[in-house]
């Protein structure tokens, strides 16, 4: 009778033997291992991915380098969004334009004609179109009047002009003196946003901020935000219309079709009413409540001014009243903890909290405390993802290396200034014991990927911070994409940035503008000490790529044996 070992040697020398004979199913074993082993990140990082601390440009070309020194940086405006599919829309004057590879294509044009004929009317701001599943938006709300145009086929349609009936039961109409459209959320043909409305016979002149919703060519009025009762309570809505312009209700239009949004409510000076909740909307059942926090209850309070993440499968991440981050279950609507433990070691104090959920569960946070140390104070930051079983891991910190600079740091000096250590200390040992502001992260974006990309204030520990573009892919690590200061020479471009403009402060399900995609394309803007600029797209390897990668480095290698 064989002993275990030798059953367990038997047993490999028959499936050897059977893999001999059978070479196709030999190899699929062997890829098999190989992808055990890329799971285990012990392979799957060939030097053609991402390199920690690197500048790295896997891109698929400067998508516009006609500008020239006179006009490119005047006329090109904002950043670019970037859709599903790879495809760039961007603002140039007037108009949007698509862009291609040393080409542009203009899809909504806007202004007058040579001969002073009116085209379109679009204002002066330097707003971004949004980009969703081939269909591009542009709005215009400070000259003129409101006025939101849509192109499908690159042909193009008013939606949304000043005086619109937007809803036929109250007579609520676009307002003629709106200033701006809040922030929109599209899916294709459709569309959510906040507008001033008007009541028909208004004697009173009050600014009534309104959420619309676009279904194709419906327009319905989700609610009015002033002096509407919210559902689920006999409170009406509460928005400071005097800051409309800076701190609007910031809708979402999900891939079910809900439009999704949170509001503070008016709790007639007492404690006992609901201070905040989140609501849903359906063009065939209307307005609901999704999430009410119990009055006078341990219930996560939404923070209904930091907005909301919604994910594929309807999830909703919020930020609460306590900077805690909750996520609400659009299956069952339990509530799960997002937790940021890990971010700071040092004793500190959590002064914010904001993410943004992707359809893992994932969810990447911008996480500040301070802490004082030695009579110290000091603003810290840091950027983590919490995946949904609850395991953290931080990607940067106030106080780490730019990558591929030794002696750049994220974040800011302190007025007073200090001399950074020579070690590699991270924020607990030098950056409390210099002061170090660090409040360095912005404009974030995540995909379902878990990659995510974002903006870097960082400093050499002087007198200065500049501003980095900077992603992170799970395999590769951190890579910097561009540093104001620097060129591009691997682009071919020598002169220095000066600037960096990236739409960032999303997912890529929410429907809002964003400058990453769910391939790991990244599009961002550039301006030049010439006086040009350029838009660039960047590839970032994606996971199934390196794994696709190893594969088939290992079964090259296997052929040049001759196995």
């Amino acid at each position: 009778m064989p002993t275990r070992t030798n059953a367990v040697r038997s047993r490999g020398s028959h499936a050897d033997a059977l893999t001999d004979r059978h070479p196709n199913l030999r190899t699929a074993r062997r890829l098999t291992i190989a992808a055990g082993l890329c799971v285990a990140g012990l392979m799957c990082t060939p030097k053609e991915a991402v390199a920690q601390g690197q500048l790295v440009y896997r891109q698929l070309g400067l998508i516009n380098n006609s500008g020239s020194s006179q006009g490119e940086q005047t006329w090109a405006w904002g950043a670019p969004s970037i859709d599903a599919d790879g495809t760039v829309a961007y603002r140039r004057s007037s108009s949007a334009y698509l862009a291609g590879i040393n080409s542009i294509t203009p899809v909504i044009e806007g202004g007058y004609t040579s001969t002073g004929q009116l085209i379109r009317v679009v204002d002066q701001t330097r707003s971004s179109p949004r980009i969703s599943d081939g269909v591009v938006y542009l709005a215009s709300a400070r000259s003129g009047g409101p006025y939101l145009y849509r192109s499908t086929d690159r042909s193009v349609e008013t939606i949304i002009s000043p005086g619109q009936l937007l809803d036929a039961a109250t007579g609520a109409r676009a307002n003629t003196l709106a200033q701006n459209f809040g922030y929109m959320s599209a899916q294709g043909n459709r569309l959510t946003g906040v507008i001033d409305t008007r009541l028909p016979n208004d004697t009173t002149m009050i600014s009534r901020p309104a959420i619309f919703r676009i279904d194709g060519q419906q327009t319905t009025l989700v609610t009015q935000l002033v002096d509407s009762i919210a559902p689920g309570t006999n409170q009406p809505f509460s928005i400071d219309r005097f800051v409309f312009s800076t701190r609007p209700v910031t809708p979402i239009l999900d891939r079910q079709g809900r439009v999704i949004f949170t509001s503070y409510l008016n709790t007639y000076q007492t404690t006992t009413r609901f201070t905040s909740g989140i609501w849903g909307h359906t063009t065939d059942g209307g307005l609901t409540a999704l999430y009410l926090p119990t009055p006078n209850t341990t219930d996560p309070v939404p923070d209904a001014y930091s907005g909301l993440s919604v994910n594929s499968q309807g999830d909703i991440l919020f930020r609460t009243q306590a900077n805690g981050q909750y996520v609400r279950s659009n299956a069952t609507g339990a509530l799960r903890q997002v937790s940021t433990s890990a971010a700071f070691s040092i004793p500190s104090n959590l002064t914010y909290s904001r993410g943004l959920l992707n359809d893992s569960g994932a969810v990447l946070s911008l996480v500040g405390a301070s802490s004082v140390v030695n009579g110290v104070r000091t603003e810290l930051a840091a950027l983590t993802i919490t995946h949904e079983s609850g395991a953290q891991q931080v990607i940067a910190r106030s106080g780490d290396r730019l990558p591929g600079f030794a002696s750049l740091f994220f974040g800011a000096p302190s007025p007073v200034g200090s001399q950074i250590p020579t070690d590699s200390a991270r924020v607990e040992s030098f950056s409390s014991q210099r002061g170090f502001n660090s409040i360095a992260f912005g404009a974030l974006t995540f995909n379902n990927l878990n990659q995510a990309v974002f903006l870097a204030n960082f400093t050499d520990g002087t007198a200065f911070a500049r501003l980095a573009l900077v992603a992170y892919d799970p395999l590769g690590g951190l890579s910097t994409l561009a540093v104001t200061g620097q060129p591009l020479p691997e682009l071919g471009l020598n002169q220095t940035i000066v600037s960096i403009d990236f739409i960032g402060g999303s997912n890529t399900t929410s429907g809002h503008a964003t400058g990453l995609n769910d391939q790991g394309l990244v599009a961002f803007r550039a301006s030049f000490s010439d006086g040009s600029s350029r838009l660039i797209t960047v590839q970032l390897p994606s996971p199934g790529a390196l794994t696709t990668l190893a594969f088939a480095s290992l079964f090259a290698a296997r052929r040049r044996r001759g196995l």
